[in-house]
Formats: structure tokens, sequence, C-alpha cells
């Protein structure tokens, strides 16, 4: 898929997937979007790589008990095997996406 920024990668996604030929779906309609598995010290990894010699100001990490609520009853992991025969691809990694915003 090329980079067209994470939004509208979202967004090639789900017209992909109302395109999807019923049959293929079969009984189960049900279908995890692609994505990726990140932490937040990946995701700063990442953001230091991709920025390499720009600078990028303070980061700190604030935890915030709302959030981390919230987070908490997300599933811990998520499987897309069902969407990549589809035709439902994800950006090849979280560099690719970090570097369509820069």
């Amino acid at each position: 898929m090329p980079v067209l920024g994470y939004c509208s990668a979202a967004v090639v996604v789900f017209l992909r997937s109302h395109e999807v030929d019923a049959e293929a779906l079969g009984d189960g309609r049900t279908v995890s979007l692609p994505s990726h598995d990140v932490s937040v010290a990946g995701t700063l990894e990442v953001l230091r790589r991709v920025a390499s010699d720009r600078p990028l100001g303070e980061i700190r990490a604030v935890p915030d008990r709302n959030i981390e609520a919230i987070v908490a009853i997300w599933p811990g992991a998520a499987s897309h095997k069902r969407a990549t025969p589809l035709g439902l691809l994800v950006e090849s990694d979280l560099d690719e996406i970090v570097r369509a915003y820069s």
C-alpha cells in the first residue's frame, strides 16, 4: 500500500473492505483491520530514527490514569490473518507511517 498518511491509509482499507467479495468473507463477517503492535518506547525510537538530525523538543511520558484505564481493556494483540488474503494491507512498518507525517 502506498504511503498516503495514516488517516488516508485507513480510508483506503475501509474502501477496499467494502469491495471484498461476499463469498470471500463467508459467514464470518468480522475482520480485524491490519495494524501494528507498538509500544510508546518503540514509537519514540522510530520517531527519533526518522527525525534523524531534526530537533524534536522535549518528550515526556506522563502517566494518565484515565487513559490507562481505557487502554487496559483493549485486546493485548490483534490478528489480521483474514484481512491480508482479502487484499486489506498495512504499511510495511511504523517508520513508513511516521515518514508520511515528516
